[in-house]
This record gives structure tokens, C-alpha cells and sequence, in this order.
């Protein structure tokens, strides 16, 4: 893994206390550091991702999370935009004809995209943790677009 491909923040510690049950002496107060460091890796190969995370559960450490990115992105952008353009299209022309109306050139338009990698799938990733391969969850990066058109109406 290259070094150019890895990030990270300096290390957070925290200090806690609990209370607990010691046999024979009551309740001890007891005092607890935490100490907790975001890591950021990027990886090309996604195949490395799985040995990762076994290495990381069996060094102990209990809360990793992954952030999914695609290289084919922008063209997943794009055509989301086209197929929202096109559902507008659509949604605008029942409308105007239910009315008995016609249907003009477009007055403006609203966009934005999001990206993410939908909820099911994560958690799809926790209860398949004790499988024999952590990666056995569908491998998708999720683009949506966001379209609000005005249409004149002639």
C-alpha cells in the first residue's frame, strides 16, 4: 500500500469512569482512557479491503468503517441527471394533458446529486461479519440525482 494513499488525524484520548462490583468491597469507581484515531486509506484494489478488516478484528480493534467510491463516478452523475431529466419530462406531460393544456419550453432548473451506499447495505455487512468472507455483500456505489424543473405551460 502506498503511503500517499493513507491519511490520518493525531490521535484523540478520553478520559471516563465507571462504576463496578468488586466481591467482598463494594462499589470501585474506576478510571478509563480512550483513545481513538480516524484512518483514511484509499484503495484501487478492493479485493485487499477484506484482508484488512480481518486483520484489524483480530488486532482488536472494534469499530472500522468503509466509504465507497467509484472511478466511473462522473458517468454515473451524468446519466443520473439525463434519467431525471427525463422523468420530469414525462411527469410534466400527464400532467399538462390531464389538463388539457400544452406544455412549454422549461423555466429553470434545480439539480443536485448525492452519492452514497445505501443503508441495507451496510447493514448487510454486519450481519454477514460472521461468515466465512466479510465481502459477501453487493459491491455497488449508488448515484441519485435531484431534479426540480419549471415548465411554462402554453
Amino acid at each position: 500500500m502506498k503511503e500517499s494513499n493513507i491519511r490520518f488525524q493525531p490521535i484523540s484520548i478520553n478520559r471516563s469512569y465507571t462504576d463496578e462490583m468488586v466481591p467482598g468491597q463494594g462499589r470501585e469507581r474506576k478510571e478509563i482512557f480512550r483513545t481513538s484515531q480516524q484512518v483514511s486509506l484509499e484503495l484501487s484494489d478492493f479485493d485487499i479491503y477484506e484482508k484488512i478488516q480481518v486483520t484489524l478484528i483480530e488486532n482488536d480493534f472494534d469499530q472500522f468503517s468503509g466509504n465507497f467510491l467509484s472511478t466511473e463516478q462522473t458517468e454515473g452523475e451524468d446519466e443520473a441527471l439525463r434519467r431525471a431529466m427525463q422523468q420530469a419530462q414525462k411527469k410534466a406531460e400527464i400532467i399538462v394533458q390531464e389538463a388539457n393544456l400544452k406544455l412549454g419550453g422549461i423555466q429553470s432548473v434545480n439539480y443536485h446529486d448525492v452519492q452514497y451506499m445505501p443503508r441495507q447495505q451496510v447493514e448487510s455487512m454486519a450481519v454477514r461479519a460472521d461468515s466465512q468472507s466479510l465481502m459477501q455483500y453487493e459491491q455497488t456505489v449508488v448515484v441519485r440525482a435531484s431534479v426540480t424543473v419549471q415548465f411554462l405551460i402554453e
